[in-house]
């Protein structure tokens, strides 16, 4: 996909995403996320009715894993493209897919384990 296909692609599944940016605390911007995929640091999987957006972490010790950050729209769609990320991920090396999600999707996404609950409070 070219940039600019990119970034119509992005404004059109923004309303899905920009949901999930606000239940996780307002942490970016839409141009913040736009730049990222743009950029190559992160990656922009969708369909008719969903979005999610990735990115790989590489730690120090060279262990790579497949990051979903933000996603949004019909569940069922949510699940389809995030199969397709983990397949892509693999195939860049990576070992584990993690979720950065809300408490509801662990119901939705048989087979991953909860490793840690973020705490968050305002100041």
């Amino acid at each position: 996909m070219t940039p600019s296909e990119q970034i119509i692609e992005f404004n059109r599944v923004w309303k899905w995403l920009e949901k999930a940016v606000k239940r996780g605390g307002n942490t970016h911007e839409k141009q913040h996320v736009l730049a990222r995929i743009l950029d190559g640091r992160a990656q922009l999987w969708t369909n008719r009715e969903a979005a999610i957006v990735t990115s790989i972490e590489t730690y120090d010790n060279g262990f790579k894993e497949i990051q979903g950050w933000l996603a949004g729209g019909k569940l069922s769609a949510v699940q389809q493209l995030r199969d397709e990320a983990e397949a892509w991920g693999k195939q860049m090396g990576c070992s584990r897919s993690q979720l950065i999600s809300r408490p509801g999707f662990e119901r939705a996404f048989p087979g991953y384990r909860r490793v840690a609950v973020v705490l968050v409070k305002d100041l």
